[in-house]
């Protein structure tokens, strides 16, 4: 006589289909146990901020995703944006004058407080201050100009 078999069907995430997978008995019967039902599992998760999973991946490499893992600030969308905006920030800093450009490489890329440059440069905190608030201001500018 041969043994029984489990096998639920369950919903691919990454295929967007149903699948019959092949289970241990344990997990059948907690499966059936909690009456858990893969068309809910979202809204129970965010309604009760109770983890639920979904299996992907084949027979040797499946694993679980849990929502509290995925990254959603960090997508290869927001990724290319922030990688378009520095490239625009950096083609904006370019354009700047070399004593501005020195300033504002010292004060935000060197991290040197205004203080520090006053000193360095014979001016007072002050005319700094209000050096990197025209600098910045030329700099938000051009930004604008450029769409970001």
């Amino acid at each position: 006589m041969s043994e029984k078999v489990y096998v639920l069907n369950v919903y691919n995430t990454m295929t967007g289909q149903y699948e019959l997978i092949q289970v241990t008995k344990e997990v059948f019967q907690a499966y059936r146990r909690t009456k858990w039902n893969i068309e809910d599992s979202t809204d129970r998760f965010f309604k009760h901020e109770t983890q639920m999973s979904s299996l992907i991946g084949g027979e040797n490499d499946g694993y679980e995703r849990f929502h509290e893992f995925i990254d959603y600030d960090n997508t290869p969308e927001n990724q290319a944006i922030e990688e378009m905006v520095c490239q625009s920030l950096h083609n904006v800093l370019e354009l700047l004058p070399p004593k501005d450009y020195e300033l504002i490489y010292e004060l935000y890329f060197k991290n040197h407080t205004e203080r520090e440059c006053a000193h360095r440069l014979g001016m007072s905190q002050q005319a700094i201050h209000e050096r990197k608030k025209r600098i910045l201001k030329k700099i938000k500018n051009n930004l604008d100009e450029e769409g970001c």
